[in-house]
């Protein structure tokens, strides 16, 4: 009998020791391992996961993403990253060396993307190189975070002097990048500013239909919830935060359980990027890209090129929306178009990481 005590005793301290290992399991480690290990068959193909330990890294439907709301905090480092490039750009700037002032300010921006003195001298250094629509976009930024700053205050009444102040800019609210170009990237930067916004936390799917027209642009865009929030006016302020967001029109308003959608119509954008430039090794451009932004390309399928145009489409996963827009600024300039399938919030169990899985076609310009 006391053999069998002392068996069972064992049973249990190993049960113990067992939930001990498996509570510490890091499962983003797991499945990266695991993908290391198994590698993939063609190029193109997504990595498989051994059913026996599939599992283990399954998915889960998170049902909202936590916002924050607050102002950037940058860290010492990034501040003292800030100054020195700051001071670099002032040297280049007195000097007249646009260029290399403006390569300081883009480093600048990489820890903060809306610093005001960074914003004000790009908009100076545009407007003397007569890029009026770069300028305005660059000093309104830059008053709206130093609103008290005399200098900020006469270049603009200089500026409207020689370029009228957009009543309807094409640039979205919220988003520090360069100024989009055709609506592809202004649904982006459309998206993504909406999701830094609380009203869009519950937001667990956003489907999009196909873009059609050529100078004015219309899509429909979907959105789901893990649930609605019971407030009669919420369709209207979500509606509401879009249009604040950026100059859209947005028509034919659904909501069907969980879900609401427009049909969105941009007017002051192209769909067709007609400075696209040629891709020479498209493989390895995007392999390149890749290798300086965070995403992970699990698929793609290309297409034959048809007018020098190759389709490829992507799923791709992203820690944050923003990533991947920086990542399709970056392919924006060599791409005719890019456009969105749908985009899901995803997790792994275990794992506290929330993801945004993405299906989603580009179109690039190849020699």
């Amino acid at each position: 009998m006391a053999a069998k005590y002392r068996v069972l005793f064992i049973l249990l301290l190993l049960a113990c020791f067992l939930e001990q290992v498996s509570s510490a399991v890091d499962v983003d480690d797991l499945k990266r391992r695991l993908q290391q290990r198994t590698g993939t068959s063609r190029p193109g193909s997504a990595t498989k996961i051994p059913e026996n330990l599939s599992g283990m890294v399954r998915e889960i439907s998170p049902q909202s993403r936590l916002i924050e709301t607050g102002p950037l905090k940058l860290s010492e480092a990034d501040q003292r990253y800030v100054a020195v490039h700051m001071k670099l750009a002032n040297r280049h700037f007195a000097r007249k060396d646009y260029e290399k002032a403006n390569n300081e300010i883009d480093l600048v921006f990489t820890r903060d993307p809306s610093h005001p003195g960074a914003r004000f001298m790009r908009a100076v250094i545009s407007a003397r190189l007569k890029k009026y629509d770069v300028a305005w976009y660059n000093v309104l930024f830059a008053k709206e975070k130093d609103s008290a700053n005399q200098k900020i205050n006469d270049f603009i009444e200089k500026l409207k002097t020689v370029a009228k102040q957009p009543d309807s800019p094409v640039w979205v609210r919220g988003i520090y990048r360069s100024v989009p170009i055709s609506a592809c990237e202004k649904i982006t930067d459309i998206i993504e500013s909406l999701l830094k916004t609380p009203i869009s936390q519950n937001i667990t799917e956003i489907s999009f239909g196909d873009y059609t027209g050529g100078a004015k642009v219309a899509t429909t865009i979907r959105f789901v919830f893990s649930s609605l929030p019971e407030t009669p006016d919420f369709a209207a302020d979500f509606k509401k935060t879009i249009i604040n967001i950026a100059n859209v029109n947005l028509t034919q308003e659904k909501v069907e359980g969980n879900s609401l959608s427009y049909n969105f119509e941009i007017s002051d954008l192209p769909l067709i990027n007609a400075k696209a430039v040629a891709v020479k090794d498209l493989r390895e451009f995007v392999k390149g890209i890749n290798e300086e932004i965070d995403v992970a390309i699990s698929d793609y399928e290309e297409y034959e090129p048809v007018n020098g145009v190759m389709r490829v489409n992507y799923k791709i996963s992203v820690r944050s929306f923003s990533v991947l827009n920086d990542f399709l600024r970056v392919i924006s300039p060599y791409a005719e178009k890019f456009v969105f399938k749908n985009l899901k919030l995803s997790s792994l169990v275990g794992s506290a990481s929330i993801i945004w899985k993405t299906e989603l076609s580009v179109y690039y310009k190849i020699n």
